[in-house]
């Protein structure tokens, strides 16, 4: 009956007691959803955001999503330096960082 459900049962014996446990398969999550999520938070906390003093909001400007912001187009600006340059990374891997990287910085970029 546990197998007709996708249950298999896992037996064991150890010092005196028998033991029965069943392992559930976690189902993935649904890409969509955790998108649909996100999108959720950052109208949510957006919102929130605006609630707050302008000293606060320009404070968690200066010291928290500029420096963020920097470090992200850091990190793709050497992927597509690397990339121009082909320094030793994997070609599978290359023309994925490549293409995501050139992509960012060519088109969001002013």
């Amino acid at each position: 009956m546990l197998a007709g459900l996708g249950l298999y049962p896992t037996y064991s014996h150890s010092k005196n007691v028998n033991t029965v446990s069943v392992k559930l398969k976690k189902r993935p999550a649904n890409p969509v959803a955790v998108l649909l999520l996100a999108m959720a938070a950052a109208i949510v906390l957006g919102s929130l955001g605006l609630l707050l003093p302008e000293g606060v909001r320009t404070a968690g400007h200066d010291y928290l999503l500029t420096p963020l912001y920097d470090t992200l187009i850091g990190l793709l600006s050497t992927v597509a330096v690397t990339c121009e340059r082909g320094l030793g990374i994997d070609p599978k891997i290359n023309n994925l960082a490549c293409r995501s990287a050139w992509c960012f910085i060519s088109r969001c970029l002013p």
